[in-house]
């Protein structure tokens, strides 16, 4: 396993530089520095353009259309009673607690791109806070 990972980033960074191996080390050294710093520059680029558009980029969008899509359809939130803000989201295989406060739930989903979980926005829409498909 270990040199099947190695092995992909190195044909990754090959097939980058293909054009630079051939070349002296300064001049793949410069042709290395100058690859980079077109990458950064590109993605600095989309970034100040998401900026501008006032929202977040496209695969965030689409993270957060994904997980409000799934809270409305498959999951059902209850308040717990008391004065605390946690809420049981049953997803219909099992239930999560969600507190609104600290913004945690205890489903074991990785955050993407830090969005939040549909959990957690089922529960926003229990709290009269409902998420938005925009």
């Amino acid at each position: 396993r270990f040199g099947h990972t190695t092995s992909n980033i190195a044909e990754s960074l090959n097939c980058w530089l293909r054009e630079l191996r051939a070349l002296n080390y300064l001049e793949l050294m410069e042709g290395t520095r100058r690859f980079m710093l077109e990458k950064s520059s590109k993605r600095l680029k989309d970034l100040e353009k998401s900026k501008e558009e006032e929202g977040p980029i496209p695969r965030v969008k689409s993270a957060i259309k994904k997980n409000a899509k799934t809270a409305r359809k498959h999951h059902e939130a209850i308040r717990k009673s008391g004065e605390t803000e946690d809420y049981e989201v049953c997803d219909g295989r099992e239930t999560s607690v969600v507190n609104l406060v600290k913004g945690t739930c205890s489903c074991k989903d990785p955050p993407e791109f830090k969005v939040p979980c549909s959990h957690l926005l089922s529960a926003l829409d229990v709290d009269g806070d409902p998420a938005e498909d925009s």
